[in-house]
């Protein structure tokens, strides 16, 4: 007899091992009075010394002692415990428990190709749990092992191959269309997108990065149809990548007929968005209207790094409509945020770095830096104005929320503004401050377009 156990002596388990039920029932003692290393250890020497007559609740009962921290001897693979009950329900169910609990519930991104192979014995044992015929609350481990595995697969960068992987293995059907809350440490209940939502945002990311446009459109539609409750601007990212890949296939007028729909309302106010039309519009040699949305773009504060992209469209513009100093400044622009982020010198970057005679790179970044933001700042401020009508008038409310008021133009013209829209120190309005404003279409709470103020200057 081979003798491991933790717990006794080879006299004390050799006066038990008369017979197999015997230890089994010191075992499962110490099961139920939550000796857990001591059960496994007894049931471990068990399945050594009477394999033949080891069963499926000998299994279970192992597996039980394995869920609650005891440890098998080094180099002892439970999978080969297991193996020979698999097919019987109590210990395909505990085993895929022991695994979540091992690969899921304790997943570290550091050792994900352990985990990954974890997770994939929990699928090719069990299924993935029909939410829409079955609602009860239980977890389902064969989806929140793959959902563990996508998101981490998903960034920092997208791993195309991995995520196509694993998304093929999830019936969209199947999965819980309710979305998820939790109440944080202060007190706040926070909602997370269904199991539904979030296989169509990671599928139709993954397809456009895949180019396969028809079927990130189709999959697009069917979220927006499907949804009743976005989460995370969802509704947003669906259109926009609707957008971009009809785009892509050619229908540029329903793609970017899209996008400003988007940007009609607050939630679609990104930078990106804006550069995005502005592409289009520069394709379309329409300067001028290009540049308005690349000014609208610059204005948003954050990601300089991100936006190398948006100032060479920028540049190319003031080339085009012949404001050659403003051109030349976002040239210098880009090769400053360049330098400092020590990003990569692209071959378009080179170029109008050349075109311009741009020194590179240049000493005191940061101050030079600083120092051409605020002169695009001003700029832009100015030009997104170019086919803008400007008003002036009187603040004649701010609603007791800060968020917003209303103000008079000296016409008598009553208009909705949002602090969010407001382009100067908003810390500075008050009741009968005067101001410069312009008028863009925005939704109401109704839903319907009107006319709101955007406040450009306090005059």
């Amino acid at each position: 007899m081979e003798d491991i156990s933790r717990s006794y002596s080879r006299v004390q388990l050799t006066t038990m091992l008369s017979s197999k039920k015997n230890l089994t029932n010191l075992a499962k003692q110490k099961l139920d009075s939550g000796d857990f290393q001591e059960a496994l250890d007894i049931y471990y020497q068990v399945y050594i010394d009477f394999s033949n007559e080891w069963n499926s609740w000998d299994t279970v009962f192992l597996l039980k002692c394995l869920r609650n921290n005891a440890i098998l001897p080094e180099n002892v693979d439970i999978e080969n415990i297991v193996i020979a009950h698999i097919h019987e329900a109590p210990v395909k169910n505990l085993y895929v428990w022991y695994l979540f609990d091992q690969h899921v519930k304790s997943f570290d991104k550091d050792y994900i190709c352990k985990h990954e192979k974890g997770i994939k014995k929990i699928t090719d044992i069990s299924e993935q749990k029909d939410y829409i015929t079955n609602q009860d609350r239980v977890p389902c481990p064969y989806t929140i092992g793959i959902f563990k595995l996508i998101k981490a697969y998903k960034k920092p960068n997208f791993n195309v191959n991995k995520v196509q992987e694993w998304i093929t293995k999830l019936e969209p059907k199947k999965l819980s269309k309710n979305e998820t809350t939790f109440t944080d440490t202060d007190g706040n209940i926070n909602r997370q997108a269904s199991d539904y939502e979030e296989y169509f945002s990671i599928l139709t990311s993954l397809l456009q990065k895949q180019e396969k446009h028809q079927e990130c459109i189709d999959n697009c539609d069917i979220a927006l149809s499907s949804i009743s409750k976005f989460h995370y601007d969802n509704d947003i990212w669906f259109k926009r990548k609707k957008a971009l890949s009809l785009i892509a296939l050619g229908d540029i007028e329903a793609g970017k007929s899209i996008l400003l729909q988007i940007i009609q309302g607050h939630r679609g106010q990104k930078w990106f968005i804006y550069q995005e039309i502005a592409g289009i519009e520069f394709d379309e040699r329409n300067h001028e209207q290009a540049l308005i949305n690349c000014c609208k773009a610059s204005l948003f504060q954050g990601d300089e790094d991100k936006k190398i992209k948006l100032y060479l469209i920028m540049a190319r513009c003031y080339y085009k409509i012949q404001e050659i100093e403003k051109s030349k400044l976002l040239a210098e622009l880009i090769g400053l945020i360049v330098q400092k982020y020590d990003l990569r010198l692209t071959d378009e970057v080179s170029k109008i770095l050349n075109h311009y005679q741009i020194p590179y790179p240049k000493s005191e970044v940061e101050n030079y830096l600083r120092e051409k933001q605020t002169q695009l700042i001003n700029i832009c401020k100015q030009d997104q104005l170019r086919d803008k009508k400007v008003f002036q008038g009187k603040i004649h409310r701010i609603h007791s929320n800060q968020k917003s008021g209303h103000l008079k133009s000296y016409n008598n013209e009553r208009y909705f503004f949002g602090m969010r829209d407001i382009q100067c120190n908003k810390y500075h309005l008050a009741e009968g401050t005067a101001v410069e404003f312009f008028l863009k279409q925005s939704q109401n709470q109704q839903g319907t377009l009107e006319d709101h103020a955007v406040i450009t200057k306090i005059i």
